[in-house]
């Protein structure tokens, strides 16, 4: 393999839940076709940073992405190499994806350092968040069993909103606006405010398209 990196665009989810990657679903929506997923132009930018790091990269490396176009099925994508500040170097997937990639300093963590002991919580700052650190161990299992353990109140959700926003202040999202209680055992949620681009996905979960 040798920069740039010439690659012809795969669509590795047209059959996925998530119908924008479908070729008749995003048509409606006025894409060309399904979009190629982001995950699948991540790896595209990946390869150029294994091919400029070498397959260290994996093992102590990051990149940051920013995605910019779609890429369709068949697109012909040119990933190139630019240098950077501060050892970073930028990958650019054409103009569809744009990505800064480093290798962190120090060896790789051991992964089989890690024990089920506690670890003393920190406040979080880039020191006690740097890639590698250990922050904890399962040290007991979740039990859904117990009472509204498997369904907690998401904040956005309630406890304290007992009522959805009044008039214009509703604003339609995919998603809609959501208030919830307990009622016994139960956690009852009460949905509105959807726009035309919410579905349901083929377990008959509430998905989104693009706002």
């Amino acid at each position: 393999m040798a920069l740039p990196l010439r690659v012809r665009a795969v669509n590795t989810a047209a059959d996925s839940e998530n119908k924008i990657h479908n070729d008749a679903i995003a048509a409606e929506y006025g894409f060309r076709g399904g979009l190629v997923p982001g995950v699948t132009v991540y790896g595209y930018l990946a390869a150029a940073a294994v091919e400029l790091f070498g397959p260290e990269w994996l093992d102590r490396g990051a990149m940051d992405v920013r995605f910019l176009k779609p890429v369709y099925e068949g697109d012909e994508v040119i990933v190139t190499v630019e240098a950077g500040n501060d050892g970073r170097v930028r990958i650019n997937a054409g103009e569809s994806a744009s990505a800064d990639a480093w290798m962190h300093s120090g060896a790789p963590v051991d992964p089989t350092s890690h024990t089920d002991a506690p670890v003393e919580r920190r406040d979080a700052s880039r020191e006690t968040l740097a890639p590698g650190i250990h922050l904890g161990a399962l040290v007991r299992r979740l039990d859904l069993a117990q009472s509204r353990i498997a369904a907690p109140l998401d904040p956005f959700i309630g406890p304290d909103r007992r009522a959805h926003p009044d008039g214009d202040d509703l604003w339609p999202t995919p998603l809609g606006d959501s208030i919830g209680h307990w009622e016994g055992e139960t956690l009852v949620v009460e949905t509105a405010g959807f726009n035309e681009r919410t579905f349901l996905d083929a377990t008959g979960l509430t998905s989104c398209r693009y706002q």
